[in-house]
């Protein structure tokens, strides 16, 4: 949608599934890997980087982590 649709107040109005598609599109077509259903157990945050570890004791490291609850 865009604005000049509505006029001022409803601007930014959008459609949140289209946006949530575009959105994970894209984080999936510039490199970004998804996991599902995974557990964290703890984040540790290094001067550089990131390490996740999950409940069955996994490492993983990252530069940028983005957490997603309930989508």
């Amino acid at each position: 949608m865009h604005a000049n649709e509505f006029g001022a107040p409803y601007g930014n109005i959008c459609y949140i599934e289209n946006l949530l598609t575009w959105l994970v599109n894209n984080f999936k077509d510039n490199g970004g890997i998804t996991y599902l259903n995974e557990t964290i157990s703890k984040i540790i945050k290094h001067r550089d980087y990131i390490e996740i570890i999950n409940n069955k004791g996994e490492s993983y490291t990252t530069k940028l982590l983005v957490l997603a609850t309930g989508f």
